[in-house]
């Protein structure tokens, strides 16, 4: 049974912790400070990393060959150093339809753009933003 190790922050990360933790042991959660996937960590017993500095993220250690690591909403890119002990298992949930809208706050350029679909890309996390290969893509209509 592969162990999880969960990057993000906001409700989509909370949404992905409390799935996640039905199916496969989630070893430990990293958030940003003040952030809710913190206090749902803690209130499941999953260990909860507060990063406060790219320096502290590349301080991090996974020594898993067998575990996964899923990104939702973070503000870092992963480095090699914690994607190498895992063997670069890695997945990336990105609420956009990618390739459009990589980086940050996908959600916010499509409204802005006026799109009419917005949807959820899972992809492999390689060196670049939002750059791996696509797994899945879901999309859903959208009104503004």
């Amino acid at each position: 049974m592969k162990s999880i190790y969960l990057f993000g922050t906001g409700i989509f990360a909370v949404n992905c912790l409390e799935a996640l933790k039905k199916k496969w042991p989630v070893r430990l959660a990293v958030t940003l400070p003040g952030d809710d996937l913190a206090a749902c960590a803690k209130e499941n017993r999953i260990p909860c990393e507060i990063i406060r500095t790219k320096k502290q993220l590349l301080e991090l250690g996974i020594d898993d060959p067998g575990g996964l690591l899923i990104t939702v909403n973070f503000k870092y890119l992963i480095p090699p150093s914690l994607l190498q002990p895992i063997n670069y298992r890695a997945v990336n949930l990105h609420s956009s339809l990618l390739p459009l809208y990589k980086g940050f706050s996908p959600v916010s350029w499509a409204i802005i753009n006026g799109e009419r679909a917005i949807g959820v890309t899972a992809h492999f996390i390689d060196d670049t933003v939002d750059g791996g290969n696509i797994i899945t893509q879901r999309s859903f209509a959208f009104s503004h």
